[in-house]
C-alpha cells in the first residue's frame, strides 16, 4: 500500500529556527505599495490514521471561514501593499483557480516543510527563487487585472487518530519522535508570478500559530502572526548554514533484486524504501518516483503483467477515476516489459487536482517491478517525467 509515501516526514519535524529581517542589498520580493491579486485562501484539516487519511470536513469549512473572515480584515488594515480581489469568473475559470489553489496550498505546504528542514529545492538562490511553480495557467487574471503577483494564504492541520496518536506516543515516550507531531500546523502566504507560475517568495511564521483555525480566536492568531511578517520578512531565504548536498549515487536494493540511479537532486522519502522525491513533505504528495517489487506473478508475457499490474494500480487509494491512456510494450532493465500512461485525480484530499502517471513493468526471474512516477497534471508531470525516463534507463534486474 502507498501510504508510506505520505507519512515519511513525521519522524523527521525540527526545531523552527527565526527568520531575520531583510537586509537592503537582499533581493526585494515586495515593494513598497505593490498591488497583489489576492487568490481564495485554502485550509484543511486532515484526520491521519496508521493507514487513513481523510479531510475533516467541518474543521475544514469552519476554520476557512474564520480564516478568510480574518485574513480579509488585516488586508483592509495593510498599508505597505495594494490588494486587488479576483474578478468575476465563469465557470471553467473558477473550476480552474479552484484546482491550481488546491496544488498551491500542497506546494505552500511543502516549501514551508523544506525550509524548516532544510531540503528545500532552489532554483535560483541569489533571486532567493526556490524551484516551485505552477506554469502559465493563471495568466489569464494577469490579463484580466492588470496585476502581474498573486497573493495565496493558505494552511493545513493534521490531527492524529487516536490509533495513530497512540503508535506516536510510545516511540515519544522512547524519544524517537518530538512532542510537535501532534500538533502539526502550516500557515503562509506565497507570493506568485501569474504569467510564468513561478514562486517568487513564501511568508510563514516561526512561531504564533496557537489555537485553532476553526475557533475564532485561534484563526485571528494565526493572520496575525502571518502579517507581522509580511511584507519585510520573509521565510524563503537561503540560510547560511545550508548542509552539503547528498553524493549523487546508485540505488541498490539487493534483497529487493534491484538497483537504478534516481534523478540528481532527488532525495530518499522514506528510508529502507525506493521512494524519491524532489519537493520534501509531511502528508502533501507533489511529484514521486517509486520502484518497487510487487506482489504480481512474474509472467512471461508483458501485456499480460500490464494487465495485472493495471487492475493494481486502480486499487491505488491515493488516487480515484484511475484511467489508461496507453499501453504498449517496451525494453525495461534488459528485457521485455511495458509502458503504460495513466490519469486520474487525486482523492485523498477530495481533491480536483488531475493526475498524471507513468509506468514501466517487468518481470524478473523470481519477482515483477514496477516503476512508476506519480505528479500532478499541472506543471510538475511536464517539468519532471524526462528525468524519470532517464532513470528508467539506469534500471537493473541483480
Amino acid at each position: 500500500m502507498r501510504w508510506r509515501g505520505h507519512f515519511a516526514g513525521l519522524a523527521v519535524i525540527a526545531a523552527l529556527a527565526g527568520a531575520p529581517l531583510q537586509a537592503k542589498d537582499d533581493p526585494v520580493v515586495l515593494a513598497p505599495n505593490e498591488r497583489l491579486l489576492v487568490l481564495p485562501l485554502a485550509f484543511s484539516t486532515f484526520k491521519v490514521g496508521p493507514v487513513t487519511f481523510e479531510v475533516a470536513t467541518d474543521k475544514t469549512d469552519l476554520g476557512r471561514r474564520n480564516l478568510d473572515s480574518s485574513l480579509h480584515r488585516a488586508l483592509q488594515r495593510e498599508r505597505a501593499l495594494q490588494f486587488i480581489e479576483v474578478p468575476d469568473l465563469g465557470v471553467d475559470e473558477t473550476a480552474a483557480v479552484r484546482e491550481y489553489t488546491e496544488l498551491m496550498r500542497a506546494m505552500a505546504a511543502s516549501a514551508v516543510y523544506g525550509l524548516n528542514h532544510k531540503t528545500v529545492p532552489w532554483r535560483d538562490k541569489r533571486a532567493w527563487r526556490i524551484d516551485y511553480g505552477i506554469g502559465d495557467g493563471l495568466a489569464f487574471l494577469a490579463e484580466r487585472t492588470g496585476v502581474e503577483k498573486a497573493l495565496f494564504v493558505s494552511g493545513t492541520r493534521v490531527e492524529p487518530t487516536t490509533g495513530l496518536a497512540l503508535a506516536l506516543g510510545i516511540n515519544l515516550m522512547f524519544g524517537a519522535l518530538p512532542a510537535e507531531v501532534f500538533s502539526l500546523r502550516t500557515f503562509s502566504a506565497m507570493v506568485v508570478d501569474l504569467r510564468s507560475g513561478d514562486v517568487i517568495g513564501v511568508y510563514s511564521p516561526v512561531r504564533g500559530l496557537e489555537g485553532e483555525a476553526h475557533d475564532i480566536a485561534g484563526a485571528n492568531t494565526w493572520v496575525r502572526a502571518l502579517f507581522d511578517d509580511i511584507p519585510g520578512r520573509v521565510r524563503s531565504e537561503p540560510p547560511a548554514n545550508q548542509p552539503p548536498p547528498r553524493k549523487y549515487e546508485r540505488h541498490v536494493r539487493s534483497l529487493m533484486g534491484f538497483a537504478i540511479m534516481p534523478p540528481k537532486g532527488w532525495r530518499v522519502s522514506i528510508q529502507g524504501a525506493s521512494f524519491f522525491r524532489r519537493h520534501d513533505g509531511l502528508l502533501e504528495l507533489l511529484e514521486q518516483i517509486s520502484v518497487d517489487r510487487t506482489p504480481l506473478k512474474p509472467v512471461a508475457d508483458p501485456m499480460e503483467l500490464a494487465a495485472n499490474a493495471m487492475d493494481l494500480l486502480k486499487a491505488d487509494p491515493v488516487y480515484k477515476d484511475m484511467e489508461v491512456v496507453s499501453l504498449a510494450g517496451a525494453r525495461v532493465g534488459g528485457r521485455d516489459g511495458f509502458r503504460a500512461e495513466l490519469k486520474s485525480h487525486l482523492s485523498i484530499t477530495n481533491s480536483p487536482r488531475r493526475e498524471r502517471h507513468l509506468v514501466y513493468g517487468v518481470a524478473g526471474a523470481r519477482a515483477a517491478y514496477l516503476l512508476r512516477f506519480d505528479a500532478p497534471a499541472i506543471y510538475y508531470y511536464e517539468r519532471h517525467v524526462a528525468e524519470f525516463e532517464t532513470a528508467v534507463a539506469t534500471f537493473e534486474l541483480l
